[in-house]
């Protein structure tokens, strides 16, 4: 149902990029957010990751959609300078997705955690956010109900976060 209502923004993202025929995009990423929905270990993920696939990550990045990558499988792929990583462990840590920006000399990353009620510690959240910060990872965190309620929203600020990330120069 997600993946539906994110692929119906493909078009106007197409347009607004000076694409005029966007049927290989809407392929492309109904692919990624089927590759990406196997990752996700949770149904908050699930309702979150169509959305990150479908964002508008900035006026300086090339990517569109946003492709999904396995790098347990696969490693980063040769494409793009965005890629979203579900399941994405960095040293001790795990994430429920990193997206990645890629610059000339340099990466970006920002984790994106998905909070159930069940799963959720604000004190190791604060462990967590604060170590992955002391490698400028930024953590930004959701909780189930604000994705069930507004998934688009919460990729928006996502994709803020990764627009504040830089635009490359000097990276």
């Amino acid at each position: 149902m997600q993946c539906d209502l994110a692929l119906k923004q493909i078009p106007a993202r197409a347009k607004s990029l000076g694409i005029t025929d966007p049927r290989a995009y809407l392929h492309r990423a109904r692919e990624d957010m089927t590759q990406g929905l196997a990752l996700c270990e949770s149904p908050i993920e699930k309702h979150l990751l169509p959305w990150l696939v479908v964002a508008d990550y900035g006026e300086k990045v090339f990517s569109f959609p946003a492709p999904v990558c396995d790098v347990k499988r696969d490693g980063l792929p040769a494409r793009g300078d965005i890629v979203i990583v579900p399941q994405f462990t960095f040293a001790k840590y795990r994430c429920d997705f990193a997206v990645i920006r890629r610059f000339s000399k340099s990466i970006g990353i920002v984790a994106v955690e998905c909070d159930g009620e069940e799963y959720h510690s604000a004190h190791r959240d604060v462990l967590r956010d604060g170590w992955l910060a002391s490698f400028n990872i930024a953590t930004v965190r959701f909780s189930g109900k604000h994705i069930y309620a507004n998934p688009q929203l919460a990729a928006a600020v996502v994709a803020e976060c990764v627009i504040l990330l830089g635009d490359g120069a000097g990276r």
